[in-house]
């Protein structure tokens, strides 16, 4: 179960950053116990950072399980009620969620189902995260060197870097993610820009992601994750080409 706050700065249709923000909760429970997976190959890009090559496999059906309410506290917006989209999946969506209280994830028991309900608590986490990279002429581009990547700390429990070819196309390349401390800079490694370059992609998506999480089992054989995020995202072009 999540709320996620988006600051989208990225390119439009006709090349032009926009600024569009906006808030959602999700919410999905499954029982799992039927399903297996194989996991995701992945390429080791140094210490914090890994290139994506292929997602993992499932096989096995999971089960929906329903749940009589989903509901915030603490949001920006007060109190915010999910709606089921499908069995066993709750959303809202708007405006931004993130404020200054913190927050309060309660979920009440469906009779019919199994999974229990729960109140569990994280604190605040800004979302007015400021993020920057370095440009010579107003944008940014992807070069064979590191690439620095500075933002706004928040004191959050990790950062989640990723850069991602903007493109439909399976060879333009994989996504880079790394996975650093909330410490407002870091430097995507050289092996990492070379990585992504090797798929010849235009332009990439920066997203830089603030995470707040806390995983607890309500009773036994049961298991929730509650987690706050605060995204920004950029539009990245490939320095190479240019």
């Amino acid at each position: 179960m999540s709320i996620r706050d988006i600051l989208d700065q990225t390119d439009d249709e006709a090349g032009v950053p926009q600024t569009v923000r906006s808030g959602r909760l999700q919410a999905g429970f499954a029982d799992l116990s039927a399903v297996t997976s194989t996991p995701a190959q992945v390429m080791p890009l140094g210490p914090s950072c890994f290139g994506l090559i292929s997602l993992p496999v499932k096989s096995g059906q999971s089960e929906p399980l329903t749940m009589a309410e989903i509901r915030v506290e603490g949001t920006a917006r007060g109190s915010v009620l999910a709606s089921q989209a499908s069995p066993g999946t709750y959303v809202a969506v708007g405006d931004p969620l993130l404020g200054t209280d913190a927050l309060r994830f309660l979920g009440t028991a469906d009779p019919s189902t199994p999974f229990p309900g729960f109140d569990e608590a994280l604190p605040a986490l800004r979302s007015d995260v400021m993020l920057s990279v370095p440009a010579a002429d107003g944008t940014a581009a992807l070069t064979v060197d590191a690439f620095p990547v500075r933002w706004t700390p928040a004191g959050a429990d990790w950062v989640e870097i990723t850069l991602e070819p903007k493109s439909d196309q399976v060879e333009d390349g994989g996504l880079v993610v790394c996975q650093v401390k909330d410490e407002g800079c870091f430097d995507v490694p050289v092996a990492a820009t070379n990585f992504l370059l090797a798929g010849n992609a235009e332009t990439y998506t920066l997203s830089v992601q603030l995470h707040r999480y806390r995983g607890v089992e309500p009773e036994a054989g049961a298991f929730l994750e509650v987690e706050a995020v605060a995204e920004t995202r950029l539009t990245v072009d490939n320095g190479v080409f240019e």
